[in-house]
């Protein structure tokens, strides 16, 4: 049971002066709507439980001032829920608490749900209409509103926006928290630290808000495979960032995504020994909105995140929108992601909502799926883009929901070469606008180039490449870099080095591979000409493989792949 709910058990007598003056609130006629159709503002989990609704309190003149802390705006908030509560109670419309008297949980018109940390609102049920107009009436509500239900926005830029060679200029991540609000993640596989046991080396803490009190850990494909992905993609442009993970699916109703939020703004200095919480990536929303959506839960809580240190991004959502975006992206406090093509002709099957096709997919493109608007602020690249599968291995994922882990692991990136962009949402902006690279099809906006942004060169024709090493004769002893990884078995592969790509000047690449007696794991090169294309193979019967290579400059990577069994292997790789 949450905070939340142990709040309502211990309610306590406070005087409620401040209540009398204040007239009675208005009701969002969604909420109406939600009753006629029963549909929506319900989960799946909901169908008898009546309509969502978040109450917001009107604030004395006292309350209108803001907190000196977040823990001081906590208490504040607490007592007036306490007071809002205990009124409720006094009308007939809560189940009656520890004090005992008044209705049962069968009687009640409103059930409590959920109490916000920092926002003046409770969230619970509503049976029917007459009991939203006696919520309403009451002194202290300012309005009453559904507590929408949001999605998940489903469906090779590191590369294309610098972010690799950025990473092997020490700027990846390093010091910064990332707080991923999404559905359940696969702990167990190795992107996300291979433990359930938190922190381990990647996840340093987390909470299931949805399922209180359950598991953030699944390895249900249908549960985890989004989460699983969106989290790895940060880690992937961002690979020493640590990684907060919360889940919010599928009761990803707005109070309890700004619930999500509320917990990084508490724990914003870091849990369980990981970095302090700087960013918060959401690939989800809900709604349709031709401008700003500055009011409610989300845009509270996000702006509290704000004035925290605290960066919020979201995706823009994936109707193909030209002049709209979902909520929370739409909101001022927030970071809103659209999407653009990562390669020309890149790998597209059409999926829902937007259903639309485009035959000449260009990079750099916005990508027809992806919501737009005045309010949208940056891009960053998608589609296919490879990332932890749940239940192991890797996968494609595409839509905004990619492009906004990697807008976030690229803040991440930021952070870790410049402090002082912490919270500091306008001059991200100003730097990501000033240094992007121009977007086809959405004028005046800019997908995100790192590289440029922290000065190491542009994304796309690399920097200055580094010093890399000498070549070295091959013998028994490394002379490069030694990584190491493991298959689980036919068909599953790795990246190498370290998951990511790396940008050389021309010369000669080389590697060695020792896999396995009793399996068979080949060996490929690959380069970055527009799309990925193997440059060399070794492919013996065996998993002893070797390549060298000689290439002009460019991006590199190198694929280890799994023929046939399972085992660790070493890979000693030298570039020019």
């Amino acid at each position: 049971m949450q905070r939340v709910m142990i709040r309502a058990i211990f309610l306590v007598l406070l005087s409620a002066t401040w209540l009398t003056s204040l007239t009675a609130g208005e009701i969002d006629p969604a909420v109406f709507q939600a009753f006629k159709s029963k549909t929506r503002g319900l989960a799946a989990s909901d169908d008898n439980a009546g309509v969502r609704i978040v109450v917001h309190m009107k604030k004395s003149e006292a309350r209108q001032e803001a907190a000196e802390s977040p823990e001081a705006l906590a208490d504040d908030v607490f007592r007036a829920q306490s007071e809002l509560l205990q009124t409720m109670e006094g009308a007939g419309l809560i189940e009656a608490s520890a004090r005992g008297g008044g209705l049962t949980a069968n009687q009640a018109s409103f059930k409590v749900e959920l109490l916000l940390d920092y926002q003046y609102a409770v969230a619970g049920y509503a049976v029917n209409e007459e009991a939203v107009k006696k919520l309403a009436a009451l002194d202290a509500v300012d309005r009453v509103d559904l507590d929408n239900l949001n999605e998940m926005f489903t469906v090779e830029g590191r590369a294309l926006t610098g972010s690799d060679t950025a990473a092997s200029q020490g700027k990846a991540g390093q010091g910064v928290g990332v707080a991923v609000i999404d559905s359940n993640f696969d702990l167990l596989h190795s992107e996300l630290g291979s433990s359930t046991n938190l922190p381990n080396s990647v996840v340093k803490g987390g909470y299931n808000f949805s399922s209180d009190n359950n598991s953030i850990h699944s390895r249900n494909l249908n549960d985890c495979y989004h989460g699983t992905g969106t989290a790895s993609i940060v880690r992937r442009y961002a690979p020493s960032s640590h990684i907060y993970a919360l889940v919010v699916f599928p009761n990803a109703y707005d109070s309890v995504i700004a619930n999500a939020i509320n917990w990084c703004v508490t724990n914003r200095n870091g849990v369980g020994g990981g970095s302090p919480i700087k960013v918060i990536s959401m690939s989800l929303g809900g709604g349709q909105y031709s401008s700003t959506c500055n009011s409610g839960l989300m845009h509270t809580a996000s702006g509290n995140a704000l004035s925290n240190g605290i960066l919020v991004v979201a995706a823009s959502g994936n109707d193909g929108w030209g002049s709209s975006t979902a909520s929370p992206s739409c909101s001022t406090n927030v970071i809103s992601v659209g999407s653009v093509w990562d390669e020309n002709n890149a790998t597209y099957s059409p999926f829902p909502p937007a259903y639309c096709n485009d035959s000449n997919r260009q990079v750099n493109e916005r990508t027809c799926y992806s919501n737009t608007s005045s309010v949208l602020d940056i891009y960053a690249p998608s589609e296919e883009v490879i990332c932890a599968r749940c239940g192991g291995g890797t996968a494609p994922l595409g839509g905004t929901s990619s492009a906004c882990p990697a807008a976030a692991g690229m803040i991440a990136q930021l952070l870790s070469h410049d402090g002082s962009y912490a919270g500091n949402k306008s001059s991200v902006l100003s730097l990501f606008q000033s240094t992007g690279t121009n977007v086809i099809g959405d004028s005046g906006k800019k997908r995100i180039d790192i590289l440029a942004a922290i000065g190491g060169g542009t994304g796309g024709d690399g920097g200055d490449g580094g010093d890399g090493g000498d070549g070295g004769d091959g013998g028994t002893t490394c002379q490069g870099t030694t990584h190491s990884g493991s298959l689980s078995g036919t068909g599953d592969y790795d990246y190498q080095p370290n998951g990511t790509y790396y940008y050389s000047g021309s010369g000669t690449h080389s590697a060695t591979l020792s896999g396995p007696s009793n399996a068979d794991f080949d060996l490929y090169l690959w380069k970055w000409t527009g799309r990925w294309t193997v440059v060399a193979r070794s492919e013996s019967a065996t998993s002893s493989e070797s390549i060298t290579y000689n290439g002009s400059s460019g991006y590199y990577m190198w694929r280890v792949y799994s023929y046939s069994g399972s085992g660790s292997y070493e890979v000693c790789l030298q570039r020019p």
